[in-house]
């Protein structure tokens, strides 16, 4: 992963920022996104998720009061701290993407990751935490190996047709800075990579995983989708 080094310091920099911008919602996208997610979730997977990216937890709490057992992967120090702080369950751990695609190539050794394989979740989440152009394919595959073959994952990212609403061309193409819009004291924004819908389905055809359902949340009194959720499964048990 290229830029990981400069996302994980920008997280972390900006992590108490995130926290408090997501205590007080302060992203009025947030009010759509996070309940179709939910919903999404409560529809595709069963009794048992395990999130990446999971900023300050709220996704796990959320679904752990639907009685689901949840186990978080981040890579940021501060955002793991806050998130066991905030949670009732310490089932919160650090882990880099690096690091999981390097345990799933064998070059390295995680007590924690074998331990998430031993348990066969039911179903992995990405919400809003694919930033890279390269190497998404490699997480998937090496995620695909973490859960059980017949499971699902589910990302939820920004919409092939926000670009046009940003006023950029309609192609995959770096945005310079991830903070850009947000109300809070944000710092030192990483880049993220933004895709068409054809460079997604690029990716996970790559990554032998297929399509099962596709949702678009829309805004409130508006036509305008606020994000895309991809519902997956291993292509090969088709």
């Amino acid at each position: 992963m290229k830029f990981e080094n400069y996302i994980l310091s920008s997280w972390q920099e900006n992590a108490a920022q995130w926290v408090e911008t997501i205590e007080q919602t302060k992203i009025p996208s947030r009010e759509f996104t996070n309940p179709a997610l939910i919903d999404c979730i409560k529809n595709q997977i069963q009794k048992s998720v395990l999130e990446f990216g999971f900023g300050e937890g709220w996704l796990g709490r959320s679904l752990m009061k639907e009685d689901y057992s949840v186990f978080g992967l981040d890579g940021t120090q501060a955002l793991v701290t806050a998130a066991k702080q905030k949670s009732d369950t310490q089932n919160y751990a650090l882990a880099t993407f690096q690091k999981i695609v390097n345990r799933a190539n064998s070059e390295i050794q995680s007590k924690t990751l074998d331990q998430i394989q031993i348990q066969q979740f039911h179903g992995a989440v990405f919400n809003f935490c694919l930033y890279e152009k390269e190497g998404i394919s490699e997480i998937l595959k090496s995620v695909s190996k973490l859960i059980s073959t017949e499971r699902k994952i589910i990302i939820q990212t920004i919409h092939p047709k926000s670009m046009l609403a940003m006023e950029l061309p309609h192609r995959s193409q770096w945005v310079e800075d991830s903070w850009q819009g947000l109300n809070g004291n944000f710092k030192n924004g990483h880049p993220w990579y933004f895709r068409t819908l054809e460079d997604w389905l690029s990716i996970f055809e790559f990554s032998k995983l297929q399509v099962e359902k596709i949702y678009e949340p829309l805004g409130k009194e508006t036509d305008r989708p606020v994000s895309i959720i991809f519902v997956l499964r291993n292509a090969s048990n088709q």
